[in-house]
């Protein structure tokens, strides 16, 4: 027999369970909010049986099928308070899940990496999570299910409130009848694509899931399932794969298996030709030298040449020619220390600038990357330049007679 039940309107309400007002029983947000409370307490415990929780899954997924990521951008992909995400991570590396290793280019930022058992917990955790949407999705139909994930796909696209708007885009795709559709991406980042894409070369193309690209050729309605299906079987794509640790031999066996749906990485020749042509980074240093000794030499002429009497008056008060020739010596080691203390800082900062303008209007990804060993050799080496181009001043400075001097003046 059924419990107990008041009727409400026209609505029946369980007993016990208090009735929602009007304005919240319909309204679409709480519903999702619901909804995500039931799904994630049913992960929660059906995931208690590994002491894991869905947040510490979805780190294990991200870190394990994408990349090693640091803690902020593990944050931000799964929208978890930073301080949050290191109690997460710091119970993670305990269980021996995860490691925390310096990022290379970055030496204030760890990255996130997946050890052994935490590929395998992650692997038992999906399975989990497979199972968890089985039973959350039960009252669905396939049908449904599939137009509810899509649904959700295009909400979750949607950035949040306070987030930088100005990276959206509208695209233009048409769908299986050559009929248009416009919709609204957000640009989350930049890539050089191979030239075998055929994208057109670089500076031109995307990158988009193939769901993304469905759901934007295919809106929902009566004919949504056949689209789908007729998309997906005229779709041509291509997987973009580099090998994890210790699976390099296998992904070498299958693209020798399959090399004619294979390709490997490849210089794109937009850039081997320009480079080729002209070196610009290496003629616009060269020019910069030039000025710079032409520039260390007339000042140590010309110091040499209006300070004589100086000169002379240190020859009458004991100085020696070698003592008078490091004198000029020091002055170009000096000129040449601030030099490199102002003209470093502000060359990293210039080229960075240039090489993001040009990088950006070329096509290719502004990557920098600044090398502390070749800059500490160019500092040393400018020094050494300098007292080398300072040996004719010193010469000069030391042979003058301080008599001869002393009387022009």
């Amino acid at each position: 027999m059924a419990g107990p039940s008041e009727s409400h309107g026209h609505r029946q309400v369980a007993a016990g369970v208090p009735a929602l007002p009007p304005s919240m029983r319909d309204r679409v947000p709480f519903l999702l909010y619901r909804a995500s409370q039931i799904s994630q307490s049913l992960a929660s415990e059906m995931l208690a049986e590994m002491d894991l929780d869905a947040r510490q899954a979805g780190i294990l997924t991200m870190v394990t099928e994408l990349e090693p990521m640091t803690q902020k951008a593990l944050a931000d992909a799964l929208r978890i308070d930073r301080t949050t995400m290191v109690t997460l991570l710091d119970d993670l590396e305990d269980k021996g899940y995860v490691v925390r290793q310096r990022h290379p280019r970055d030496r204030r930022a760890f990255l996130v990496h997946p050890t052994d058992s935490g590929r395998s917990a992650q692997a038992a955790a999906v399975r989990i999570l497979d199972e968890q949407q089985r039973r959350f999705l039960a009252p669905l139909t396939p049908a449904e299910r599939s137009q509810l994930a899509a649904l959700l796909t295009r909400l979750h696209g949607r950035p949040a409130p306070g987030e930088l708007r100005q990276n959206l885009v509208r695209v233009t795709v048409t769908d299986p009848h050559g009929v248009a559709h416009q919709a609204q991406f957000r640009v989350v980042g930049r890539a050089s694509f191979p030239p075998g894409l055929g994208t057109g070369g670089l500076g031109t193309g995307a990158a988009i899931t193939s769901r993304a690209l469905i759901d934007a050729q295919c809106r929902p309605g009566a004919a949504w399932q056949a689209c789908q299906r007729n998309v997906q079987r005229g779709a041509i794509y291509h997987v973009l794969a580099r090998a994890a640790p210790g699976s390099a031999a296998a992904l070498a066996r299958h693209v020798s298996t399959y090399r004619q749906f294979t390709g490997s990485a490849q210089e794109p020749v937009e850039l081997v030709n320009f480079g080729e042509s002209v070196n610009f980074p290496l003629l616009l240093g060269g020019i910069l030298a030039l000025f710079g000794a032409a520039t260390i030499v007339h000042l140590l002429v010309v110091s040499v040449s209006r300070r004589r009497a100086e000169a002379g008056l240190l020859k009458v008060l004991g100085f020696v020619r070698y003592q008078v020739a490091a004198v000029v010596s020091w002055q170009a080691t000096t000129v040449a220390l601030v030099g490199i203390a102002a003209g470093v800082p502000l060359g990293i900062v210039a080229g960075r600038v240039c090489w993001r303008v040009f990088a950006t209007n070329f096509g290719v990804v502004p990557l920098t990357v600044v090398e502390a060993l070749p800059v500490t050799v160019l500092a040393f080496g400018v020094l050494a330049a300098a007292n080398v181009l300072a040996f004719f001043p010193a010469l000069l400075a030391a042979r003058s007679r301080p008599a001869r001097l002393m009387r022009a003046e």
